[in-house]
Parts: C-alpha cells; sequence; structure tokens
C-alpha cells in the first residue's frame, strides 16, 4: 500500500525498508530482487509525495541515538513503554499503551509524545507514534525506547 510505502520512505536505510516490508509480510525470503527493487522505487515515489505535499509521512527516521534530556518521569515511562513493546504487541496497542503509560507516570500527554518523537526523529512531532513504532523492528524501538545506541 503507498501509504506503507511512505512509512518505509522515512528511512533511508534500504536493509530497514526491507526488514520492515518483511515483518509486515510483503517480502519473504523467496521474494525475487526484481520485485524488491520495484517495491523500493514505489517506496522512493511516496518518499517524494510526502515531501512534496509536506503531510504525516514527511519524517526521517534516525538512524542514531539523537541527543535529549528528559527528566526521571519520561525515563522510568520510556522504560515502562520499553517493556510494553518488547512484549511483542502491535502498533494499535502500543500507541494506547503511550497514553496509558503517561497517565501512570503523571506526565504530560505532550510531553511523553514529544519524548517518542525526540528519539526517533529527532523533532517534536511525527506520525501518529504507536502506530508507527509497530511498523519497525521490534529490537530497535526497545533499544531506542532504553536510549540505547
Amino acid at each position: 500500500p503507498y501509504t506503507f510505502a511512505a512509512v518505509l520512505g522515512m528511512t533511508d536505510d534500504e536493509d530497514l525498508r526491507i526488514k520492515m516490508a518483511r515483518n509486515e509480510g510483503f517480502f519473504d525470503e523467496d521474494t525475487p530482487d526484481d520485485v524488491i527493487d520495484e517495491a523500493l522505487e514505489r517506496v522512493e515515489l511516496a518518499r517524494h509525495w510526502a515531501e512534496k505535499m509536506d503531510n504525516q509521512y514527511n519524517y526521517r527516521l534516525q538512524v542514531e541515538l539523537p541527543e535529549f534530556d528528559f527528566d526521571a518521569a519520561i525515563e522510568a515511562a520510556l522504560d515502562d513503554l520499553a517493556d510494553f513493546v518488547a512484549d511483542g504487541h502491535d502498533g494499535e496497542e502500543i500507541q494506547g499503551e503511550i497514553y496509558e503509560t503517561a497517565r501512570r507516570h503523571d506526565i504530560e500527554m505532550g510531553d511523553f509524545f514529544a519524548a517518542g518523537y525526540r528519539l526517533f526523529f529527532d523533532d517534536t512531532q511525527g506520525p501518529r507514534l504507536g502506530e508507527f513504532l509497530g511498523e519497525l523492528e521490534q529490537d530497535f524501538v526497545v533499544k531506542r525506547l532504553r536510549r540505547e545506541d
């Protein structure tokens, strides 16, 4: 789907794009290289569309851990969210847990989302965070939420 291609366009890492597509069942080990190449061309088209329209897909996933300065409550909440993701929940469940985690730690919702956007996009806003995290490789998300490089 074009929107998933736009999500893949948020990273420049071709291997990560392929891995994310495999995780979602679009490719498997038997998928011919020419089919993968054609799909990656579609990703580039979707990326250009997102940039031109400056829509909710016009963000770049940070490969390296961005600089951050979180207080203890946000760090504890991020660690709890990492544990939840590590348990294998999908994007919709992660989205709901973001709200629950912020409430449990008495953190302003906007501050908690901003922390997540800082870690993944080096920005204060971005796409629907939980659903996006559900599209990424679980180990990457868990490490990033734990602020590990």
